[in-house]
C-alpha cells in the first residue's frame, strides 16, 4: 500500500502543484491543451497566500496533490482535492 503523507504546502511547491491541478482540470474538461486552464491567472499562489491553510499531498517523496482551506464569515470550506496518480488523473 503507498503511504499518503499529508504537510503544508510550500512556496517550493507552488509550481508543482499549479502544474498538478491545470492539468487535472484542464482535462476533465476536454481542454486539447490541458495546461491553459486558467489562462494567466495564478489560482494556487493566490490560494496559498490566503489563510488558514494550503495543504500538500506526497507519496515516496513527490508532490501530487494540493488542496486549501477558507473560512469564509461563520463558513469553512475544504478545497476540491487535485492529484495524478501514476495510472491516470483524477479531480
Amino acid at each position: 500500500m503507498t503511504e499518503i503523507i499529508v504537510r503544508p504546502l510550500t512556496e517550493n511547491d507552488i509550481p508543482t502543484a499549479d502544474r498538478i491541478c491545470r492539468l487535472a482540470f484542464g482535462t476533465v474538461i476536454g481542454l486539447h491543451d490541458p495546461m491553459q486552464f486558467f489562462g494567466d491567472r495564478d489560482p494556487i499562489r493566490t490560494c496559498f497566500r490566503a489563510p488558514p491553510a494550503a495543504l500538500a499531498a506526497e507519496v515516496n517523496g513527490e508532490l501530487v496533490g494540493s488542496n486549501f482551506i477558507a473560512h469564509w464569515g461563520s463558513v469553512g470550506f475544504l478545497g476540491h482535492q487535485v492529484f495524478i496518480q501514476t495510472f491516470g488523473i483524477k479531480a
